[in-house]
């Protein structure tokens, strides 16, 4: 798709199609994501799709730490797609300091993982793929432009939304739906 120009975003049809025939019907991501074991509480919902740009020198993570993985992100890399994740990063919660960065990510300096004792892995993925990571890890961003996609568990998305709700509209009650088969009443 990125050689034809074509966009990743879903709201268009080769987005949509993208998403749907290597991410949602991909065997091998979804027995990760939600092994055929795992009861209906923790079944993991694709709740946001989005792009990371290329930031050379910054190291970024999607959550501000959490003490659970309850977020999974599928990160779509292009062929020769270059970057540094940092190993065992998802358990730094405190020791490591965060900041709000750049694109509404949470940023840290290298000094700061060096210190609690994380070390920067690269990977270089020559024929492209899928990586599939908590959304806690840390990771820079060396060059292009990669679509990924955010799976939050069930349980987990049903508080974010109570206390989303509760902060945005300052009611107690709210009911919402996740997908068009599930509808969740939040008390």
């Amino acid at each position: 798709m990125r050689d034809s120009n074509q966009p990743f975003y879903m709201h268009y049809e080769s987005g949509f199609e993208f998403c749907r025939d290597h991410v949602l019907l991909n065997e091998y991501i979804q027995n990760i994501i939600n092994p055929p074991s795992s009861d209906a509480e923790s079944r993991y919902i694709l709740a946001h799709q989005s792009t990371l740009l290329a930031d050379p020198g910054h190291i970024y993570t999607l959550r501000n730490g959490g003490e659970k993985p309850d977020i999974f992100i599928v990160q779509a890399c292009p062929r020769n797609l270059k970057a540094n994740f940092y190993s065992g990063s998802h358990e730094a919660d405190k020791r490591v300091k965060r900041i709000r960065g750049t694109y509404s990510l949470w940023e840290t300096a290298k000094a700061q993982l060096e210190k609690a004792g994380y070390e920067a892995e690269s990977v270089s993925f020559e024929q492209g793929g899928f990586v599939i990571y908590d959304a806690r890890v840390f990771f820079e961003r060396q060059e292009e432009r990669t679509p990924f996609y955010t799976f939050i568990k069930s349980s987990a998305l049903r508080l974010m939304l109570e206390e989303d709700h509760k902060h945005l509209l300052g009611s107690d009650k709210c009911q919402v739906g996740i997908n068009e088969s599930e509808r969740l009443d939040i008390p």
